[in-house]
C-alpha cells in the first residue's frame, strides 16, 4: 500500500483538505493557514 503524506509550505501542518482541482490536478487547503496549492507528495511510502 502507497500513502502520501502532504504538508504545508508556509506552515509545514498536515492539516491538508482537498479544496477543488486546478486543470487536471487537484488542489488542496491548509485548515491552519489557509494556504492553498497543488501540493505534491515528496516521496511515497511503501508499506
Amino acid at each position: 500500500m502507497v500513502t502520501a503524506y502532504y504538508t504545508c509550505a508556509k506552515s509545514s501542518s498536515q492539516q491538508i483538505r482537498r479544496n477543488g482541482h486546478s486543470g487536471r490536478h487537484a488542489r488542496y487547503q491548509c485548515k491552519a493557514c489557509g494556504y492553498q496549492a497543488r501540493f505534491v507528495a515528496a516521496a511515497a511510502q511503501r508499506k
